[in-house]
């Protein structure tokens, strides 16, 4: 879309006559998109000058500020192609956010019928990903399996360490 809107703002710059281009020349010129308002036509330099107002007589000044898009301040008029613009793709922001919340929506009514197996599935993940970190541990320090005795009550142990005290 940014692509598109600077080819539509050049298209626009081209009818400029030249003389005013080049006086003109410091005034930036851009095409943006402001959700619920539409396609408008910024200039950075402030509102234009009669000259420049002649030659564009379809620039209708709209208002004088900051979009919010942290850009900065400009004059903002609307336009011919930017009103053909809002007609063709209209407050397309909106649209998107409807048909993303739409699919997220569907997808979670899709996800919620299979809960149980995937809650089951990611406390086996768990459990296999504990064993994993004590296997890892076990063999990075060395350590052993005890060896269980018939005896009751008797604990041997020979060159006994304890992880928590290395």
């Amino acid at each position: 879309l940014p692509d598109f809107l600077s080819h539509v703002a050049a298209l626009e710059l081209e009818r400029i006559p030249d003389h005013l281009a080049t006086k003109y020349s410091e005034q930036r010129f851009s095409i943006e998109y402001i959700p619920q308002i539409g396609y408008l036509m910024k200039s950075e330099g402030g509102r234009f000058p009669d000259d420049l107002q002649r030659v564009l007589p379809d620039y209708t000044f709209e208002f004088e500020g900051d979009s919010g898009d942290g850009a900065g301040a400009g004059a903002y008029y609307s336009t011919d192609k930017t009103r053909e613009l809002n007609k063709q793709f209209g407050d397309i922001w909106h649209k998107i956010l409807d048909y993303e919340s739409a699919i997220l929506h569907d997808l979670q009514k899709r996800v919620v019928v299979h809960a149980p197996a995937l809650y089951q599935a990611v406390l086996a993940a768990a459990e296999i990903d504990c064993l994993v970190a004590f296997s890892k541990c076990a063999r990075e320090n060395n350590y052993y399996r005890p060896e269980l005795t018939e005896e009751a009550n008797v604990l041997y142990i020979k060159n006994g360490r304890h992880m928590l005290m290395e």
